[in-house]
């Protein structure tokens, strides 16, 4: 199974600069309200999914440091200096060369995958112009997000790398949040193979309901007609 050795963040929401070792077994984070906990759980559960749609979801400027970008706005607004985000997952020596490389920003030969968030060579000269307005906003939209391994491929939600439940209980309430859950669980302990049969179990026993359940109940239910309302407009002289 899979684990986390590191973890590094960087302009993700609170953290400006956050590194630090995994025990391999279990691993309980103790602080006050807001100081960061769930932050950290966050940046896991974001990278481990590899879905960009998650990301537009919560929102870029929600997760991105706002005082780096505060920093960046009061300054001189180089481009070539402008912040990045990122969030860098590590993981013990691995076989996978898919999984090894120097990719991160340690520069070093390890095994992990990480989420990049950095502004968008394509749109070099928009955000310049943008810059030149001394009342401009941070311009957000023109970042883009890349997951990758260390060893410089991307992957997504569906090739991701890492196998990662998430249980948010200022959520918990939430029957959205349930469903997430309780398909996150059914994902992670089933096979593709046992995905397809459960699948098909489901819609043959649903069938065999409505084939000979539901049948005798609508039986019982009498014709009835079904009158279509109009809607006249008067015009008042």
């Amino acid at each position: 199974m899979m684990t986390i050795a590191k973890i590094k963040l960087h302009n993700f929401k609170r953290f400006k600069d956050l590194f630090f070792d995994v025990n391999p077994d279990i691993n309980i984070f103790i602080g006050d309200n807001e100081s960061g906990k769930s932050t950290i759980l966050q940046a896991i559960d974001i990278v481990a999914r590899g879905s960009r749609t998650r990301i537009e979801n919560i929102g870029l400027d929600k997760l991105f440091n706002i005082e780096a970008i505060r920093e960046y706005m009061n300054g001189d607004r180089d481009l070539n200096k402008m912040p990045e985000m990122y969030v860098e997952l590590y993981f013990p020596d691995q076989p996978d060369p898919s999984l090894e490389g120097m990719n991160n920003s340690k520069r070093n030969l390890c095994s992990g995958i990480r989420l990049c968030c950095i502004p968008n060579d394509e749109y070099s000269q928009q955000i310049a112009q943008l810059l030149q307005n001394p009342n401009a906003s941070f311009p957000l939209e023109f970042y883009k997000i890349v997951f990758e391994t260390f060893a410089g491929e991307s992957f997504n939600a569906y090739t991701k790398r890492l196998s990662c439940i998430f249980v948010d209980n200022s959520t918990i309430g939430s029957p959205r949040a349930m469903r997430d859950y309780v398909s996150d669980i059914y994902h992670v302990q089933l096979t593709d193979e046992q995905r397809i049969n459960a699948r098909y179990a489901y819609k043959n026993n649903k069938v065999q309901f409505q084939n000979q359940i539901l049948a005798q109940y609508n039986a019982l239910i009498p014709p009835y007609v079904c009158l279509q309302s109009k809607v006249y407009h008067c015009k008042y002289s």
